[in-house]
């Protein structure tokens, strides 16, 4: 498990962690080490707490795997802000033009609009 990676990324103790997910340290320090596994109850308070999927904190997969909760938008990348903010300063006319170009690129446009662009 990763819960010790994560924790520590964060500059956590385990007792914070704990407390956060409503666990105990004495726990917490024993699901670091392996000796004992957590509940799906807490495995899924975990990876809520640290905002990864379940596969993630139980070494399933090496993709991060942001959970994604309904209400929850997750933070956007340096490039994300910069798209969106060189989007906001366009006219509605060339906003337009970059969505039909965007969709082209993607695949999800249209034939006409994808001659368009």
């Amino acid at each position: 498990m990763r819960i010790r990676e994560l924790r520590e990324e964060k500059g956590l103790s385990q007792a914070e962690v704990a407390q956060a997910v409503g666990g105990t340290q004495s726990n917490l320090a024993k699901w670091e080490k392996g000796t004992v596994q957590p509940s799906a109850d807490f495995v899924k308070k975990l990876a809520e707490f640290f905002d990864v999927s379940a596969d993630y904190l139980l070494e399933r997969t090496d993709e991060l795997g942001v959970l994604v909760m309904p209400g929850h938008v997750p933070p956007l990348s340096a490039d994300e802000r910069e798209v969106l903010s060189l989007y906001a300063s366009l006219s509605p006319s060339r906003k337009e033009d970059l969505r039909i170009y965007l969709r082209a690129l993607s695949g999800a446009g249209t034939k006409s609009e994808r001659k368009k662009a």
